[in-house]
């Protein structure tokens, strides 16, 4: 049987923000994994409150966020953790951004898939623009070897990345060589408010359509 690590990388600026990770791990935890959460060293008085703090990882300063004039502060998180699944035996690694909910029955299939497939990695489009349509970065799934052996760590270089090109267009071109497959369903940067019906995640939103998609896709 493989051995899957779910992780998302977070920084909790306010209560909400908080609450909204903590259906993260829980739901997290209802898909069967080993799950990992990279904090960028959020204030103590939010961190304190996450469930199962022995699967958080928290580093001893914050580097900032590309998009605010600081450095690749999501960048050093998400390497941290595909360096993680490699250096314990993990045979697949799963992101999923930790202001993002995924569907359990339907995400459960979609890993199951993957888990028995040779896709190197799955993920979704994001569509910022008519002429721009970059991976989804804050869902994506890789088989471990391939991020080991394809140097993936390394290429993406978090310590040299400046504001452009975006995360989500260098992971692009890194992988553009190699095939990604995308996933049956699609989810829904909602941007507040909207409709979940069918969908296989939701982002961008707060907590009362979290909650709401949480408990609709137990």
């Amino acid at each position: 049987m493989s051995k899957t690590l779910i992780f998302g990388t977070v920084y909790l600026y306010d209560q909400e923000m908080t609450d909204i990770v903590n259906l993260w791990i829980d739901r997290a935890v209802s898909l069967g994994k080993d799950f990992l959460l990279v904090d960028s060293n959020s204030p103590e008085h939010y961190r304190n409150q996450l469930k199962h703090q022995d699967s958080i990882h928290s580093f001893d300063d914050n580097i900032g966020h590309l998009s605010k004039n600081g450095r690749d502060g999501w960048g050093r998180a998400f390497c941290y953790a595909l360096q993680y699944a490699i250096d314990n035996d993990y045979d697949n690694v799963i992101h999923i951004e930790s202001d993002m909910l995924v569907a359990t029955k339907e995400f459960k299939q979609e890993m199951e898939k993957f888990e028995l497939g040779y896709v190197y990695m799955v993920s979704s489009p994001f569509c910022y623009s008519i002429h721009t349509c970059p991976i989804e970065t804050g869902l994506m799934m890789f088989k471990t070897k391939w991020v080991q052996d394809f140097n993936f760590i390394k290429k993406y270089d978090w310590e040299t990345t400046t504001r452009l090109p975006r995360p989500e267009e260098r992971i692009d071109k890194i992988c553009e060589d190699f095939h990604c497959s995308f996933f049956d369903k699609k989810g829904k940067r909602l941007n507040g408010s909207g409709d979940i019906e069918g969908l296989l995640y939701v982002t961008h939103t707060g907590y009362t359509t979290m909650k709401r998609f949480y408990e609709k896709t137990k």
